[in-house]
């Protein structure tokens, strides 16, 4: 049985990572932990999910939710990762302006493919990551789409095609903002459920950050947030 506080440890690094909630459909409210034997075989083992996967998960999430949303800024507003025109916009932005053919389509078909070329790039480090392991990845990815009533997700079809052709079947597949958006939020929902899925792991993490001086800010902010969710952490109890 996975213990609690290290569930609710595994929370607290989703939600220093600035967790969001997908605008086009229904999400299920907080996470959801995975129940495949697998991953009891994978966690916290140097062949399956360990620490590092962690970091790499935790970065990976980072930047996609960057593509979403933009970066908080000082006055608080967010800045778009995306500059066209002259103006900057998130996917979010990028969106809505695909809906509100507020811009010419074949112009917005362009951006289109400059966004999904950075998605390429942001991505690449973690499919290295998981080069060999995909077909253990596809079994998670399933349960979690599953759980989510995501079953019909463009993130199935391209966690289901052969390495090296993925990244194929994702520019064949995503064709307008809305699929891209939809996409990202299925796979931040996995990622998610992946971290909270794997305490052995989430703990090799923290226990990296100990000796990690460029990660003591992320301790301290893991730590903060766990002090906050205290209501969220008696709920497993």
């Amino acid at each position: 049985m996975i213990n609690k506080k290290i569930i609710a440890l595994c929370i607290c690094l989703i939600s220093a990572s600035q967790t969001t909630f997908a605008r086009r459909y229904r999400t299920i409210k907080g996470n959801t932990i995975l129940v495949s034997k697998l991953l009891k075989a994978i966690d916290g083992k140097s062949f399956g999910l360990h620490g590092k996967t962690i970091r790499a998960i935790l970065v990976i999430r980072t930047r996609i939710l960057h593509m979403l949303h933009g970066t908080a800024q000082k006055d608080g507003g967010r800045l778009g990762s995306y500059t066209f025109d002259g103006k900057t916009y998130t996917v979010s932005q990028l969106q809505e302006t695909e809906d509100e053919s507020t811009v010419a389509a074949e112009i917005v078909h362009a951006w289109l493919n400059v966004v999904k070329a950075d998605f390429g790039i942001q991505i690449h480090p973690f499919l290295e990551l998981g080069r060999g392991f995909k077909p253990q990845m596809l079994i998670l990815i399933e349960e979690s789409l599953r759980l989510h009533r995501r079953e019909d997700s463009i993130l199935h079809m391209w966690a289901g095609e052969a390495e090296g052709q993925d990244m194929i079947a994702f520019e064949l597949n995503v064709q307008s903002f809305d699929d891209l958006s939809i996409f990202l939020h299925d796979l931040l929902n996995f990622l998610d459920d992946l971290i909270s899925s794997c305490p052995k792991a989430c703990l090799q993490f923290i226990d990296s950050l100990k000796t990690d001086r460029e990660k003591k800010l992320y301790a301290q902010r893991i730590k903060q947030v766990f002090e906050k969710q205290k209501a969220k952490i008696n709920s497993y109890r």
